[in-house]
């Protein structure tokens, strides 16, 4: 939602309008910012886009990132020794 006005009903009251919701895109094509080139591939890009089969791609390659090999013995760094230079040892 966008803020289309806000007008002060009393002392530190208001009343705000807003825009209808729109797509990001159908806000560009109304703002006519965009060539024609641009604004058909878009327009194109939109049309064949399914949500549906978007998501179940995102959650595929989220089951694939998770199953990828750790390290077997991690271990554990102390950031403060790696940050400390052996020169100055006045801060240990």
């Amino acid at each position: 939602m966008r803020l289309h006005s806000k007008d002060a009903v009393a002392p530190l009251r208001y009343r705000r309008q807003f825009d209808p919701t729109q797509p990001p895109l159908d806000r560009l094509i109304e703002l006519q910012c965009l060539d024609d080139a641009a604004r058909h591939r878009l327009e194109k890009l939109r049309q064949t886009t399914n949500p549906l089969i978007l998501s179940a791609q995102i959650n595929d390659l989220i089951g694939q990132w998770m199953s990828l090999p750790t390290l077997k013995n991690p271990q554990t760094v102390n950031g403060f020794d790696t940050l400390i230079k052996e020169a100055d040892l006045s801060l240990r």
